[in-house]
């Protein structure tokens, strides 16, 4: 009896043993259904084999103790388990658990765990690498990588990295990583980088950096950057940065900082920032300013610790603690301790010295009021209408002129 059992466990080994594409087998069934101990080329039921080498299809439980033979990827399908030191196919589908790795070609669908999970294709399902996670196209599904989940394409479902979320492509889902969450072509979703999430192209969605958020197109949704929150293309939404929200498009609906919110194309909504809100277009909506809120046209309600400036109109109620200029026009209110000034008044100026330069159509209340065509009144200390007549033209307390 028990040189029986040492001839079959020496037959074991044998086939277990890899010598070549066609090395020796212990098949236990028929029609290559059953169990295997071998390399066998194609076999459904349960496999054990050393390392695979030049297989062409498994289906059930594949179980590999070594890397696959010479520079290949051992089998060219494996659809069910596959366990092993290194699992290794062109495609796998189904549960696929790696001590050290589990590496695909092309494919990779199903719930695949190791230290590093790799595939020159797709990976699809529910991933965790330990060390990585890394695919040379696209990756989908639940994803997590021990340091980083990298695509060379695109990530869609939900992906982390200890260190980095990085997509060569877009970002569809929800991409979290310990200290950056990177997309080069669009995000949709939410995206979240312990020091910064950055998206180089358009984004929509939720965006969050520990220190910064940068979107080189244009943003829709949430931002919000530790130190800044950056996006060229324009912010459609909501911008909050710690020292800074910046645009060289416009920012529309709400965006604070705690020194500056500034956009080249223009400010539309509820606008905050300590220091100064500015933009070389139109700043219109409710703007509060620390120091001072500058535009071409401001219109709506401003309040600025020091100023508030107009290059073109400065329309609504607008005051600010020096001074309140309208390049072109004034209307509405505009009140300041210090002074007020612009080209045309329609409406009421407030300030201890208020200058309408040209047409002035309202009121006036300061200390020094003076105005070149005066259409209304002016109340203060002294006033002077260039277009009234002799002693018309400087009159205390009062002047009117038609």
């Amino acid at each position: 009896m028990r040189p029986i059992r040492l001839v079959g466990l020496a037959a074991l080994l044998l086939a277990l043993l890899p010598t070549g594409p066609l090395a020796a087998q212990l098949n236990l069934g028929v029609h290559n259904v059953g169990v295997s101990f071998g390399n066998s080329r194609e076999w459904t039921g349960i496999r054990f084999n050393f390392r695979d080498n030049e297989v062409d299809r498994v289906t059930g439980l594949n179980v590999t103790f070594w890397m696959p033979a010479k520079d290949g990827y051992g089998a060219r399908r494996v659809e069910g388990i596959a366990i092993g030191v290194a699992p290794t196919a062109e495609t796998m589908h189904g549960v696929s658990v790696g001590i050290a790795s589990v590496v695909t070609k092309r494919e990779l669908v199903g719930i695949q765990a190791a230290t590093a999970v790799v595939s020159n294709g797709n990976i699809r399902g529910a991933t965790v690498g330990i060390l990585a996670t890394v695919a040379n196209r696209s990756i989908s599904g639940i994803t997590v990588g021990g340091l980083a989940t990298v695509a060379n394409r695109d990530i869609r479902g939900i992906s982390a990295g200890g260190f980095a979320t990085v997509a060569n492509g877009d970002i569809r889902g929800i991409g979290l990583g310990g200290l950056g969450a990177v997309a080069n072509g669009d995000a949709r979703g939410v995206m979240v980088g312990g020091l910064g999430a950055v998206v180089n192209k358009d984004a929509r969605g939720i965006l969050v950096g520990g220190l910064g958020t940068v979107v080189n197109g244009q943003a829709k949704g949430i931002l919000f950057g530790g130190l800044g929150a950056v996006a060229n293309g324009g912010i459609d939404g909501v911008g909050l940065g710690g020292l800074a929200v910046v645009s060289n498009g416009r920012v529309r609906w709400v965006s604070a900082s705690l020194l500056s919110v500034v956009a080249n194309g223009g400010i539309d909504g509820v606008s905050a920032s300590g220091l100064a809100t500015v933009s070389d277009g139109p700043v219109r909506g409710i703007v509060a300013s620390g120091l001072a809120t500058v535009g071409g046209d401001v219109e709506g309600v401003s309040v600025s610790g020091l100023a508030t400036v107009g290059s073109g109109r400065v329309t609504g109620l607008h005051i600010g603690g020096l001074a309140v200029v309208g390049g072109d026009q004034i209307t509405g209110l505009a009140a300041s301790i210090g002074r007020t000034e612009t080209r045309e008044l329609r409406g009421v100026a407030i300030g201890a010295y208020n200058r309408v330069r040209r047409e002035h159509r309202g009121v006036t209340i300061g200390i020094y009021n003076r105005s070149r065509a005066l259409h209304g009144f002016q109340l203060g200390v002294l006033n002077f209408a260039e277009n009234a007549h002799g002693f018309g033209r400087w009159l205390p307390i009062l002047n009117y002129h038609r």
